[in-house]
Parts: C-alpha cells; structure tokens; sequence
C-alpha cells in the first residue's frame, strides 16, 4: 500500500473550521463530526470526570480580535423594522467625530422594542459597536455596525454597554 492511500483517510477537501460570516477571521463552530471520525482514536480522554475538570481551558489566540475596532456608540434613534425576516430594530448610533453617525440593525426587540415606550428608552443610552466589519445588506436596508450583545438564559439579545455610573465615557472612544 502507498503512503497516499494510508493518508486518504486523514485528508480534508473542505473547511474544518467555519468562519463567522461577518469577520471570516473568527472561528465560530468545531469540525463537523464526519471530520472528527478520523482523530477521535488518536485523542486522549481523561480517565474520571474529576480529571476532566481539573483540566485547564485552552486560551484562545488574541490575533483575531486586535483587528476589531470596537468603540462606544450613543443610540440616536430606534426605529421599528418590520421588513426583516427576524423582529429587529433600525438604530442610528452616533460614534464620535472620528466616524460620525452610523445605522445598524438589531435583533434587540424581545428586551428593548416591543413598544414605543420601550424603543424610546434606548435613544440616549450608550452601546458598544463593532464599525470595521463590511456593510451588510438586510432588506432594503445597510447595516454599516455591528452592535455588541449577549444572550440571555433564553437565547434573546442584551445589549452590552459601558458602565453608566460611571462619568467620562467618551462617545467614539475605543474598545481595549
């Protein structure tokens, strides 16, 4: 037998990793598992759950998120978006002399828009956005930012924002 043919196993045609589609540089899922078949005989697993645990995470690098220009944006606007496929909001954000005002939509509407009252509220308050990433089409309308959020124990979006309490948080200041 060849070495080709003992390697063939081994040998990916496609991607291992997929890539997050608005920063292809951040990986976002693990291999699937008809690629993991291959090498799930040559990992080792911990012998007791208690070993597993004292096992120390895996650091990620930091090289792909130094690309990211991450700054604090004030929302100037909220505005109903029923056009998209998903119940968002259209937010114009102002981020700072440096970028100016720049629009992004949201899937936010669960804990910020049901109401009017509600997406009132949002205009003022301060968010983070992420302005380096390509514009991205949604409809008929070009979300320019990415607005930072995390999921709550339902899966729905909390914004991430700067301390309030806190005096001399500049609008357009960056993310380090």
């Amino acid at each position: 037998m060849c070495l080709p043919s003992l390697l063939r196993p081994f040998v990916c045609t496609r991607p291992v990793f997929k890539a997050h589609a608005l920063c292809p540089a951040i990986l976002v899922s693990p291999p699937p598992s008809r690629f993991r078949r291959h090498t799930s005989s040559m990992t080792a697993t911990p012998s007791s759950p208690a070993a597993a645990a004292a096992k120390p995470a895996k650091s990620a690098p930091m090289d792909p998120f130094a690309g990211l220009d991450i700054r604090v944006g004030r929302i100037l606007a909220a505005d109903p978006f029923p056009e998209a496929r998903k119940p968002a909001i259209k937010l114009t954000l102002d981020l700072g002399p440096e970028l100016g005002t720049k629009k992004s939509s949201a899937q936010i509407v669960k804990h910020y828009g049901s109401t009017d009252e509600e997406r009132a509220k949002l205009v003022g308050t301060l968010v983070l956005a992420v302005c380096n990433l390509p514009p991205r089409q949604i409809g008929k309308f070009m979300s320019q930012v990415l607005v930072v959020g995390v999921p709550d124990e339902n899966g729905d979006v909390v914004l991430v924002r700067p301390d309030t309490g806190r005096q001399g948080v500049v609008v357009g200041g960056k993310l380090y």
